[in-house]
């Protein structure tokens, strides 16, 4: 599994459009960057399909630094079953937890390591 941080592309006031335990799509938006004195506002789009496992908490936020820790979740089925088993609201703990445990079958092979559904 590989997870990765997306940083915000410039300063600003953070806006979250999702929480952790969240399912992700490429190129969903996952935060907003807003410059108070402008006004102008920033979409950050995620990068990966994945679960979110972090996000800052910091209102404002430097260029370059993280909004949000996607883990990768490439594979359709177990897409289908973090849908099933929402874990929004949870602690990073638990979903991280919760994803390990999803992420193997009744044989032990992790899901991503099988064929597509």
């Amino acid at each position: 599994r590989t997870s990765q941080w997306i940083r915000s592309p410039r300063g600003g006031m953070l806006h979250p459009l999702i929480q952790v335990g969240e399912l992700v799509d490429e190129a969903q938006p996952i935060a907003q960057i807003s410059n108070p004195l402008s006004g102008e506002v920033e979409e950050i789009l995620s990068p990966l399909c994945g679960v979110a496992v972090g996000l800052a908490t910091a209102p404002l936020l430097r260029a370059g630094e993280p909004v949000a820790n996607i883990a990768s979740v490439n594979k359709k089925r177990m897409r289908k079953r973090i849908k099933d088993s929402p874990m929004t609201g949870w602690k990073f703990e638990d979903v991280a937890e919760t994803l390990e445990d999803i992420a193997e079958d009744a044989d032990g092979l992790p899901i991503d390591e099988q064929p597509e559904d």
